[in-house]
């Protein structure tokens, strides 16, 4: 079997910039999952079932509240979608091994798979080779995607999938790594700094532990104005523009698309005015230079700098490349973080800077500094946020004491 990502390419009149085609042993393509990655391609969306629960309080509590379900689609991240693919195949090479051993069906026919046989390959193949909780419901979550599509063209009925509290346990019992705390110390994130070669790739890693983006997330930052939330959103040259118009500004607020975020919902996120004037300062300088050299046009505010692809918009890669790179340059700096430690760094941060004063006293709850954190990060849950939250004491010690 195969996997192969073919850029550029025409399919019956469509063009597609990116896309996925399976192949069996014998290099025939895997037709339903075929249809579903030019979907993907498309509309750069998945399907799913949203529960509404309609009534007074009162009602619900009596058990008469209205549960209505809603078929949908929503919008993901590109990165959402290459993960989704990635662990579709996975499954597709488990049917494709029982096929070869037990005679099952084929992986040309996964709309006859049923909800036990994906429980099955969930709870007790899949979890035994997976050393998280968190990446199980990923795969659980890329099957119900691709599973909800065949339902959304009326040839496969509904299917259910669960993982039990003994499936996470057995998964946490035999996780017995150690845990890495997810906070990159202001040490290690200047000595990340100075192992870059350009201004753009420091400002990516500041937009990273200075505002909170995710790898994929750098590139939606965009110049012109934009549309989202079915209005018209400012861009970055608005915002550069305020630097002059407004001088005593300290924090510029920025609409992020729901197109380039992981849950496909739009956010604001905000930069103070000394990150803002550099960026400004790469986009006239840095920037030009390599569009005018390239002579492209493009309206994301980071572009690639190689020869190959130079001027062009970064990928949602691109971040997590240069931290890899700056990291490997400092021989002391712990091998395990990534780029999306500096997230919950920013995140760390940003709960106490909220709940504590300088002397370090509480100023507020815990739950208001978390409902602060939670709405700069983009979490549609509490719970979600908790995970980023590091100790006060564990932060300290990491900066050696340093408030």
């Amino acid at each position: 079997m195969d996997k192969i990502l073919l850029r550029n390419v025409t399919i019956a009149g469509e063009k597609f910039d990116k896309l996925y085609v399976f192949q069996d042993d014998n290099g025939a393509v895997i037709v339903l999952p075929l249809l579903w990655t030019i979907h993907l391609s498309k509309t750069n969306s998945i399907y799913g079932w949203n529960t509404i629960s309609k009534g007074t309080a009162g009602l619900r509590l009596a058990g008469k509240a209205t549960i209505t379900e809603n078929f949908e689609a929503r919008i993901v991240s590109e990165n959402t979608i290459d993960n989704y693919v990635g662990h579709l195949f996975k499954l597709l090479h488990y049917v494709n091994d029982l096929h070869k051993s037990k005679g099952t069906p084929s992986v040309h026919h996964t709309h006859e798979i049923n909800s036990p046989f994906l429980n099955h390959y969930l709870n007790d193949f899949l979890s035994n080779q997976l050393n998280s909780a968190a990446s199980l419901s990923a795969h659980q979550a890329a099957i119900s995607a691709y599973f909800n599509f065949l339902f959304s063209l009326r040839i496969k009925e509904r299917l259910f999938t669960t993982i039990p509290r003994k499936t996470l346990q057995k998964i946490a019992d035999r996780n017995t790594s150690e845990k890495k705390i997810n906070y990159v110390s202001r040490s290690d994130r200047a000595a990340l700094l100075r192992a870059c070669n350009s201004q753009r790739d420091r400002l990516i890693l500041r937009m990273g532990y200075e505002v909170g983006l995710r790898t994929e997330e750098n590139t939606g930052l965009l110049l012109e104005k934009h549309n989202a939330k079915s209005k018209t959103h400012q861009g970055l040259l608005n915002l550069f523009d305020e630097l002059d118009t407004h001088p005593t500004k300290q924090s510029f607020e920025y609409l992020l698309n729901g197109k380039y975020t992981k849950g496909g919902k739009s956010r604001n996120i905000y930069f103070d005015r000394e990150l803002l004037t550099v960026l400004r300062h790469y986009y006239l300088n840095e920037r030009k230079v390599i569009v005018d050299q390239a002579k492209t046009s493009c309206d994301t505010l980071f572009v690639k700098s190689d020869v190959q692809g130079r001027g062009l918009p970064i990928t949602y890669r691109t971040a997590s490349e240069i931290f890899t790179k700056a990291r490997e340059k400092i021989p002391y700096m712990n091998s395990k973080l990534s780029y999306h430690d500096l997230r919950h760094t920013f995140a760390t941060e940003l709960y106490h800077q909220e709940l504590y004063s300088p002397s370090g006293h509480e100023t507020r709850s815990e739950s208001a500094a978390l409902l602060v954190v939670q709405q700069r990060l983009g979490h549609a849950s509490e719970s979600s946020t908790k995970r980023y939250i590091r100790l006060r004491m564990q932060m300290l010690a990491i900066e050696g004491g340093e408030q």
